[in-house]
Parts: structure tokens; sequence; C-alpha cells
């Protein structure tokens, strides 16, 4: 007999298929910023403040003061004056009519008293020249020169004004006494030889009465230039004569410049401003006036 298995009538549990979780995190969402539909502020731009100075002005007036020896407060003024007034330039190229006389020519308490007449300036340098002797006084200058009896002399004025005929007549006798040294010259040469150490009329300064001859010799001279130069007066005139408004005119390494040889004893004055500046600055007149063209300066106008 044949037993069959019997077949089962229920049916097997539906095999389950698990969706797996994902380990990984989803990408992040990005959020866009929105572009701004209204304009962006207007930037201020602010006016920076100059940082340049005004420009260089060397005629802006600069007192300098000096310590000295004496009281000189009642010179100040002459010492010191503002303006350009004694800055008159006379040469060649700059000639005085023969009319021109300084109207403020006083007599110069420090002339030499040796029957002469008495020197004149103007006011203004007649003082300030009183304040440097008072101090060269006080500073033992006065008679380092002078033995009674002996041809050395008291430091004093020798020749200060001059008119516009006295230069005339002092410039034909030198050049009578040079064509006598040098009989084989012709006029040209021997003019030409005069003018190296004075001035035709018209062209000396002497005749604007700013300026003085003042040594402690019987007479100046080209012989003497050096050895007065290296004295004790001369080098004090020269060290300390800015101080008091004057210049010497016509110094030893300006010759190319000023045309004239040198001179120690020949002082100008131009006030202490414009002295001083010359002395910083290691000029002759000409020179300086040339510096101050170029700041739109013009030589002589409005002094003559």
């Amino acid at each position: 007999t044949t037993t069959e298995t019997p077949v089962s009538t229920t049916e097997p549990p539906p095999t389950t298929t698990e969706t797996p979780v994902p380990t990984t995190e989803p990408p992040p969402t990005t959020t866009e910023t929105p572009v701004p539909t209204t304009e962006p502020l207007p930037t201020t731009t602010e006016t920076p403040i100059p940082t340049t100075e005004p420009p260089y002005d060397p005629l802006a007036y600069q007192h300098y003061e000096y310590d000295f020896a004496v009281d000189l407060s009642a010179y100040e003024q002459y010492m010191d004056p503002v303006g350009e007034e004694y800055l008159i330039l006379v040469d060649a190229d700059h000639p005085l009519p023969k009319s021109y006389v300084p109207a403020d020519l006083v007599g110069c308490v420090n002339t030499r008293q040796d029957g002469r007449d008495t020197q004149k300036m103007r006011l203004y340098a007649a003082m300030a020249m009183e304040a440097l002797y008072k101090e060269a006084e006080e500073a033992g200058m006065l008679y380092t020169n002078y033995v009674e009896g002996h041809s050395g002399k008291i430091l004093s004025l020798t020749t200060a004004y001059r008119s516009y005929g006295d230069q005339a007549y002092l410039f034909e006798s030198y050049v009578e006494r040079e064509t006598e040294a040098h009989p084989d010259w012709t006029e040209e040469e021997v003019v030409a030889l005069v003018k190296t150490y004075s001035c035709p009329p018209g062209t000396s300064e002497h005749q604007t009465g700013l300026c003085t001859d003042m040594h402690n010799w019987p007479t100046a001279g080209r012989y003497m230039a050096a050895e007065f130069s290296a004295s004790p007066a001369g080098k004090w005139l020269q060290e300390n004569c800015y101080k008091f408004g004057f210049i010497l005119r016509f110094p030893e390494d300006k010759t190319d410049v000023t045309g004239i040889t040198y001179e120690p004893w020949h002082f100008r004055y131009v006030g202490r401003f414009h002295a001083t500046r010359m002395h910083e600055l290691n000029m002759c007149l000409e020179e300086y006036l040339d510096y101050l063209t170029q700041y739109g300066y013009v030589i002589n106008e409005g002094l003559l």
C-alpha cells in the first residue's frame, strides 16, 4: 500500500527585503544670499589738508639778536632796520646820476682827527657805525696799532660819502699817477688798472653815503691789505661787522664777482638782517642781490 505524503495547504510566509538606512548625512542645503536691489551709499572722499609750507620768502624780515659788551640798546633801530632801503647797488651797470646826493647825511663822530673834514654817512649808517666803535673800543681794538710818535693810527674813519665831483677828481688823479708809472701803457690799459681799485664817477658807492674806509694805518693801499686784514683790528672788523649791519664790501675771495681788488678796510651798510644773511650764505652784495632776484626782487627798484 502506498502512503502519499500530504501536500501542505499553507504557503510559506513571504520574504521581506528591508531598505537599508543610509549611513551618510544628506548634503547641506545651500542658502543663497539675496542680491540687494538698492544701490550702495556713495563713498565720501575728504579733501586732504595741504601739508606744504608757503613759498619761501628770503626778504621776510627776521630779527637777529647779538650780545654786546656794552649797552647798545639805543642804537638797535639803526643797526637793525626793516626793509630793503639800504640794498642799493652801485657799479658800472648800475650808475648813480651826477645829481644824486642823499638827503639824510650826518657827520661821523669817529672821523680820523688829523685835520680832515668830518666824514658823513646816511643817518642809519652813521649811528650803526657809532655803535660798532663803542663795541670795538670795549674790545680793545681802537689802539692796537697806535704808538705815540709812530706812523700807526687809532682805528678810525678816513673817508665816507663822496660827491660825484669828488670821485671824478680822485679817479683822474689815479689815472695820472698810473700813467706816469707806466709810460709805455696805453690809456685803456691805465684806466683798466685804476678800475681795479677805484671807480669812475657815478659808479662808486661812496656817493650813496652808505660805505666807509676805516683802518689804523696812515693811508689805505694795496700794499697793506694783507697786513691789515691779519691785524687784531682788521680781523675783529671782519668777524663782527655784520652784527652792526655792515658787510666787508670787497672780500678777497670775491674779486672775480666785484671786479675790485681786496679791500679789508672798506665796509658797507645794509642793515643787520641782510648783513647776517650774507654772512651765513658767504655771499658778497652782487651775489646776494642775484640770489634775491630768483624770488622776484628787482635790483634798485624804488631806491633811487
